[in-house]
């Protein structure tokens, strides 16, 4: 399998999916106020975590194709449905944005949290994904006027081309 979740995740519609998020986020208001804006991301995450039920830490997720194979890991995915990404930064940017994008997308996951515990308030934001896999899959290559200068660029057209038809477009490869 090129893209394997070794976890309980699926998706779930916007209101259950919100529901859960403002339950999590009030813990995440209360731990903040309580310890301040000076610890690192691991730290919040698991006193937030510990005052949950049902929550997943570090879930892997595996990629492969062929002999390249890579894995990631969710920071937390409470109650199955809800991914969070956290972040102890000065301010988050667009590396943040992108990192939860691909999560989402490897997972099959429609929206996710990207919460930043360190300014003087708390910075969260949600974060979508509207493009499934079989979107993702459906390209087109243009090889007018391409001719391979060897066989090591032909063979790695057709490693990219495969890899690119097993996980889809816009996966953040190079963040893997």
């Amino acid at each position: 399998m090129p893209i394997e979740v070794l976890g309980d995740v699926r998706a779930v519609d916007e209101c259950t999916f919100a529901d859960l998020c403002y339950q999590v986020m009030g813990r995440v208001f209360s731990v903040r106020q309580e310890m301040g804006p000076f610890f690192i991301e691991r730290v919040y995450k698991n006193k937030i975590c510990a005052q949950l039920g049902q929550t997943q830490h570090e879930v892997p997720v595996v990629v492969s194709h062929g002999d390249f194979q890579r894995k990631c890991f969710l920071d937390t995915v409470f109650d199955g449905i809800a991914l969070f990404e956290w972040k102890a930064v000065d301010q988050l940017d667009s590396s943040h944005r992108a990192q939860l994008l691909n999560y989402l997308m490897l997972c099959e996951l429609e929206r996710g949290k990207l919460v930043n515990l360190r300014p003087a308030t708390v910075e969260h934001e949600f974060v979508n994904s509207p493009l499934t896999r079989e979107r993702r899959r459906s390209f087109e290559v243009c090889r007018d006027g391409f001719v391979p200068r060897g066989p090591t660029e032909s063979s790695w057209i057709d490693f990219m081309l495969g890899a690119l038809r097993d996980w889809g477009h816009g996966t953040g490869l190079a963040s893997l």
